[in-house]
């Protein structure tokens, strides 16, 4: 499942979702998470949250500036995020751990653990990924104006996600395909192929593009 939101500065979002993860795949910004009405934990990009049963997800926007997210979330194995960061799990209270000059390449079993865990790493891990979503190379933006009735974005074979803004001054709907996007409305794509628009001269579309290497 995943959650693709413009984020006005300062917003807080919110969500009714299920599932086991949260997976902040891409923010120009971080973001504060609160699951369950939990205490909420701030995210970067590529940083990811487990719990037992994810349902209720706010997301508020720590930036002055617009901030597009697109978050993850699913059941299974939860796999560890890009630089060393740790998974925070089953955290109905706050109490803290502290561990200091921990050797790299230890394994540290840990059962029956009932509260918050915040872990402090020195040292070198070393992980082992499987299953990782893919990795954005870039994050493209843009606009498109209509010109002789019509636009459009080149396609890309690296896309992952296109999220498309009709700009709030249009005067009319401007179309993609037979699928008329209202000024200021926003959908998200997951598609290579070549965007074609339809419009009125001079109306504008803006896009973000998310791609791969």
């Amino acid at each position: 499942m995943q959650l693709t939101r413009i984020l006005q500065p300062l917003e807080r979002a919110e969500f009714q979702v299920e599932g086991q993860f949260v997976y902040l795949r891409s923010a120009t910004a971080p973001v504060d998470v609160n699951i369950n009405d939990q205490a909420a934990i701030t995210l970067g990009q590529y940083d990811q949250l487990h719990d037992t049963h994810i349902k209720r997800l706010v997301v508020t926007n720590t930036s002055s500036s617009l901030n597009p997210v697109v978050l993850e979330m699913g059941y299974g194995q939860f796999v560890p995020a890009k630089n060393g960061h740790v998974a925070i799990t089953n955290f109905p209270t706050l109490q803290t751990v502290s561990v200091n000059n921990w050797p790299s390449q230890q394994t540290v079993s840990v059962s029956n653990w009932k509260s918050v865990q915040a872990v402090k790493q020195s040292g070198d891990w070393q992980v082992s990924v499987s299953n990782q979503p893919p990795r954005p190379s870039a994050m493209n933006s843009g606009q498109i104006t209509i010109a002789s009735g019509a636009g459009s974005l080149s396609a890309n074979t690296k896309r992952i996600t296109l999220i498309i803004k009709a700009g709030a001054s249009n005067s009319q709907a401007v179309s993609i395909g037979s699928y008329p996007l209202e000024k200021g409305e926003v959908i998200t794509l997951s598609n290579p192929a070549e965007l074609a628009l339809t419009g009125t001269d001079g109306d504008q579309v803006f896009y973000l593009e998310e791609t791969q290497a």
